[in-house]
């Protein structure tokens, strides 16, 4: 036999066990913070407590201020809607403290038994009523736990309120306006969010933003490092983030800080961006990625000081974990997994019990990418962030685990990313996204300004100079063909989402990149962009090179990231590299003979130019780097075979300049200087036939913070 302690004041029940607020049986929203504040008040009703007293006893050695309490007593009274100037429940002692001042009976039930009693004195309502209304808790939790034991399911602890942003009309209000903020999360409370910012500069902060004021302070200052998460804690007096360094080679880290300031406290590293704390601030999630093939990637949970790691659920290669999300009753995890390498759909989303490990799909759906989870208040289902298809835009899905329906709510072109929603279910903010990819193309011995082409990315110089990229410009990303100036553009493919064209030869076939089929393959087809055709069946990928003879078209798998090739006609698929190339592209660049391959490589903190044998993938040469400071990202060959082109990064002042390094050992040659600080996530850089002409690709993702108000 086991007991459930209760609290009954009017038409109201505390379930201590439970950590439960009902209202005539129908369970009311009520943080964790504010439930326990509601505790106190009652177990000394009567009693004047002192403002001290209750930040002693219920944020302990946090450095909080007595503006705390007050939110947290409103909170309170908006549950009970209890009305200060004519208070009912709650008394405010003026210069002092609060009083709990309702008539309060408390009771305590027998659980286990055939026949309950209450142990108490009876409430105001009937017996048979409580009896009633006690074994029907005791039966859905019986039950409920049940499910979850299987399942993972999280019945209980939730509101049954419907959550208002899906009621609300939609309307949405930027909170950044430069292109700059990262991750974002709103306070329970919902009257602040907290935002990162460094995504172009390098130089990053966090940054917290009161709602009504419209008010931003730092809460971090700036910083050589890239935050990759943050979460804030239940009571909303702190924040977790993850956060990677620029300036050295540790893995990225765990912190914690109050939002009242003072020195981040690393909790761990190596892990992954994505994190999430549980309703009671005792349990924290987040995923290490191994990047094995046994164990691509796993989901963690911890103590809210990053200790007492345990591994819940896990992923081979390729697939791996992303966004997390516990549930309101902390009973489960609901996650993402998935790979999007194949531009194929092949996420989806789940739900594992955090005791058992006991995991289920959440729906049959399966997506492009999942790039966010919430959970809403009623606790039976979630929000999520997601796009179906590569050619669509990442918008908001309602998902229904107890049935498996999911259900979009698109309504504009935007792509939002972040999911966060106040406790309330009322306000939810997110992150907006638009790609600005730019095509410039630049004469290596002129050190003017390149010259503008439009929107773009992939570009590939034809032999007579003409030029081929993928654009967006018509609305999704297709393949174009153009002059060098950018004149007389015509649009090749116009179904699917394609890249990476490339010639043959004699420039009287493309080859390229496309969805059309599902998921990433390579196709071809004339140069006027008739007969389209799929040439891979086992792995798809991203073209690279045409061999001399017109016979092969060699690309980067985008499963196994591998280099392999297709023959032209489509009836050969073979291995090139006996591993993975991910680490090094796109630095992998194919000679003109289609023999050689380029790569750059680091070993012991040095870096070098790799040049390996495509017959047996044995190194030939290794052409030492000795810039410091710099880093390659992108690299080309000449017409001849005998010279390399090479992008770098300078870090220390954050731009980009174009080398020249011949195979033969002499000393590397600086062509050019380019004004440009900004390399965007999808660039490209290539070099005309004759050596002359330079296109590059920049530009990048920009990030703002969005306050949703609904969704309807």
């Amino acid at each position: 036999m086991f007991h459930h302690r209760y609290s009954q004041f009017k038409e109201f029940t505390v379930d201590r066990e439970e950590g439960r607020l009902l209202r005539s049986g129908e369970p009311v929203a009520l943080t964790p913070k504010a439930f326990n504040l509601l505790i106190m008040l009652v177990d000394n009703r009567g009693r004047i407590i002192d403002k001290h007293e209750l930040l002693s006893s219920l944020w302990g050695d946090s450095f909080v201020e007595e503006g705390n309490v007050a939110f947290t007593v409103r909170l309170v009274r908006k549950a009970l809607g209890d009305d200060p100037a004519d208070p009912k429940f709650i008394e405010t002692i003026p210069r002092r403290g609060y009083r709990f001042i309702a008539e309060v009976t408390d009771g305590l039930l027998d659980i286990g038994q055939a026949e309950q009693t209450i142990q108490a004195p009876a409430p105001p309502f009937k017996h048979q009523n409580l009896l009633a209304r006690w074994a029907l808790v005791v039966l859905l939790l019986a039950l409920g736990l049940g499910l979850a034991g299987v399942y993972g399911w999280p019945f209980g602890r939730g509101s049954d309120k419907v959550a208002g942003v899906l009621d609300a009309p939609f309307r949405v209000e930027r909170l950044s306006n430069d292109g700059n903020a990262g991750h974002a999360a709103i306070s329970n409370d919902g009257r602040f969010v907290v935002f990162s910012t460094g995504l172009h500069d390098e130089r990053s902060t966090l940054n917290i933003r009161y709602l009504e004021s419209g008010q931003t302070k730092e809460i971090v200052g700036p910083v050589n490092g890239l935050y990759m998460g943050v979460a804030i804690t239940p009571d909303d007096s702190g924040v977790y983030f993850v956060r990677t360094s620029l300036t050295t080679e540790q893995q990225p880290c765990l912190f914690r800080i109050s939002l009242d300031g003072g020195i981040p406290e690393e909790l761990s590293c190596g892990m992954e961006g994505w994190i999430d704390i549980s309703n009671d601030g005792r349990l924290i999630s987040f995923v290490r990625c191994p990047y094995r093939d046994e164990e691509y990637c796993s989901l963690y949970v911890a103590d809210e000081h990053g200790k007492a790691e345990r591994k819940i659920a896990s992923r081979a290669s390729p697939m791996r974990i992303g966004s997390n999300s516990f549930s309101p009753d902390g009973h489960s995890l609901a996650f993402a997994s998935g790979q999007s390498r194949e531009n194929g759909d092949n996420f989806g989303v789940f739900v594992v019990n955090v005791l058992t490990g006991k995991e289920k799909a959440a729906t049959t759906e399966r997506f492009f990418n999942v790039k966010n989870i919430d959970w809403l208040p009623d606790g039976r289902s979630m929000l999520i962030s997601a796009k179906k298809r590569t050619d669509e835009t990442f918008f908001f899905w309602h998902l229904n685990p107890g049935n498996g329906s999911v259900r979009p709510l698109k309504k504009d072109a935007m792509t939002y990313n972040a999911v966060s929603l106040s406790a309330a279910g009322d306000l939810l903010v997110s992150t907006v996204v638009d790609g600005d990819f730019r095509l410039f193309i630049g004469d290596l011995l002129d050190r003017g300004r390149p010259n503008p082409i439009g929107r773009a990315m992939t570009p590939h110089f034809l032999p007579d100079g003409r030029i081929a990229f993928a654009s967006d410009r018509a609305g999704r990303t297709n393949i174009w063909l153009s002059n060098s100036d950018g004149t007389n553009a015509k649009r090749l493919t116009a179904e699917g989402v394609s890249s990476f064209p490339i010639t043959n030869p004699d420039a009287t076939k493309v080859y390229f990149s496309s969805n059309l089929s599902g998921r990433s393959e390579v196709w071809g087809m004339n140069i006027d962009g008739s007969s389209p055709r799929q040439l891979t069946r086992s792995e798809g990928g991203f073209p690279l090179a045409v061999s001399p003879n017109g016979e092969w078209v060699y690309y980067l798998s985008a499963f196994s990231k591998k280099l392999r090739r297709v023959s032209t006609g489509g009836e050969r698929e073979l291995a090139v590299s006996p591993t993975s190339l991910e680490k090094t592209f796109p630095t992998l660049a194919l000679s003109p003979g289609t023999d050689h391959a380029a790569i750059v490589e680091q070993v012991n903190g040095s870096s070098y130019i790799n040049v390996v044998r495509l017959e047996d993938w044995r190194s030939v040469k290794q052409i030492p780097l000795t810039v410091v400071d710099r880093l390659v990202v992108h690299v080309a060959w000449s017409k001849n075979g005998n010279l390399l082109y090479v992008l770098k990064h300078d870090k220390s002042l954050n731009a980009h300049s174009i080398w020249r390094i011949s195979l033969d050992g002499s000393k590397p040659e600086k062509l050019i200087d380019l004004s440009i600080n900004e390399l965007g996530e999808r660039s490209g850089f290539a070099v005309s036939h004759d050596d002359r002409n330079f296109a590059i690709v920049h530009g990048g993702w920009k990030h703002d913070v969005v306050l949703i108000r609904g969704l309807n």
